[in-house]
């Protein structure tokens, strides 16, 4: 499956923007100084992410982003999957305090009836 993405490394304090087919390989491989600009700056951290159909979209998704040129531009997009993400897990809050409240339930009765 094809990727576009954007790694960080704090030691660096910069961005890294790529393609790939394989984001584990690929993560990897920065992370143990495969690649030439990313083994100054080990460990990097996973920042951003875009599926495509084919690499062919992925690569220029990648150039689009390489051709903004702004550090900005770049902590934007990745701040605006944050705060979907943090949305998304606001919206489903309730549900897993329900799961909870009722598995603490059902754990009081079987002590309970265990006694």
């Amino acid at each position: 499956m094809p990727y576009t993405y954007i790694i960080f490394s704090v030691k660096l304090n910069k961005y890294y923007v790529g393609a790939c087919t394989d984001l584990d390989r690929r993560l990897y491989e920065h992370n143990i100084g495969h690649s030439k600009f990313t083994a100054t700056g080990v460990p990097w951290k996973l920042k951003y992410t875009k599926v495509f159909d084919t690499l062919l979209e992925a690569k220029r998704y990648e150039m689009a982003i390489k051709k903004m040129k702004s550090k900005k531009y770049i902590e934007r997009l990745v701040d605006k999957i944050l705060r979907a993400t943090v949305s998304v897990l606001f919206m489903f809050a309730p549900l897993y305090q329900m799961r909870l409240n009722a598995f603490s339930s059902l754990n009081n009765l079987l002590y309970q009836w265990l006694l």
